[in-house]
């Protein structure tokens, strides 16, 4: 004897209907798929109640979102030092440091201009201190402007030439050719993706001999305010007379000119002519 056709009502909506084999209601209860079976995701769509339609269409855009993100944030890129001639900059800077056991907060303003930018892409610009103003346990006093600094940078940021530096006070001349080989984001000579990390080799101006490594990975492009960046972080450990210091700095740029618009990082022992001082800074472009 064959079984008893299917309630069509029961099918058509694809509700669970007993099995025949059993008597209603002691056994298991068996799910009968519609009389035509679900193939495409239009179909499917349309057997969903709206609210859970809306729902996945909502996922679906997020996830086509998401994957343009991925592609457009995996792309490939060049990073470099392009400002113009004639262009300039000012820039705001706040530094919290200890030093023999008291707080010192340092802010300043400076220009950088640039003066010229070579055929093969190197970029010579002069960097003047316009405010300076330092803070020690509470009592704040002006202190007087250092002199302007003019120096080359080749189009991935490493610095090429110093023409001047002022007389050595705080630092010694050594530490502060250090400190200017790292005032910038160090790009790769080559295109890079989201993640890449590269190794640029310098000179140790401070201990004669020695070199040290600078490790630069791209972090990919972070909007600030109106405007997309590159977000480049880095980090080097630089032996020292006197120290082992440690400088950890995150650098936006424009990704027109390759210049800092933001810099937030900090420094670890770095050895001064009073002792070793510890830092953290954060640098903004003037609008």
């Amino acid at each position: 004897m064959g079984k008893p056709e299917k309630p069509p009502a029961q099918a058509a909506a694809g509700l669970p209907i007993p099995d025949p084999g059993l008597n209603a209601g002691q056994g298991p209860t068996r799910h009968i798929l519609p009389v035509r079976t679900v193939t495409t995701i239009k179909e499917i769509h349309l057997r969903l109640p709206t609210s859970n339609a809306r729902a996945y269409a909502a996922a679906g855009t997020l996830l086509l979102l998401s994957a343009s993100l991925v592609s457009a944030q995996g792309a490939a890129v060049t990073l470099a030092l392009t400002p113009k001639k004639g262009d300039s900059y000012r820039y705001r800077s706040e530094i919290k440091a200890t030093l023999m056991g008291a707080d010192v907060l340092v802010t300043s303003v400076e220009k950088h201009q640039i003066d010229d930018v070579a055929t093969n892409g190197e970029v010579t610009l002069t960097q003047a201190q316009e405010e300076n103003k330092v803070t020690v346990m509470g009592m704040e006093q002006q202190s007087p402007a250092s002199p302007p600094i003019t120096f080359t940078a080749s189009r991935t940021g490493r610095v090429v030439n110093v023409k001047a530096l002022p007389p050595a006070t705080v630092f010694s001349e050594g530490v502060m050719r250090v400190l200017y080989h790292l005032g910038r984001p160090l790009f790769a000579a080559k295109q890079v993706a989201v993640g890449d990390t590269w190794e640029t080799e310098l000179e140790n101006a401070a201990m004669a001999g020695k070199k040290f490594i600078v490790r630069t990975t791209y972090q990919g492009t972070e909007k600030k305010g109106d405007k997309e960046l590159w977000k480049v972080h880095q980090v080097t450990s630089v032996e020292l007379p006197g120290a082992v210091t440690q400088f950890d700095h995150t650098f936006w740029t424009n990704p027109t000119s390759g210049m800092p618009v933001r810099i937030e990082g900090s420094v670890k022992e770095l050895p001064t002519q009073f002792g070793n001082m510890s830092w953290t800074e954060t640098t903004d472009l003037v609008p």
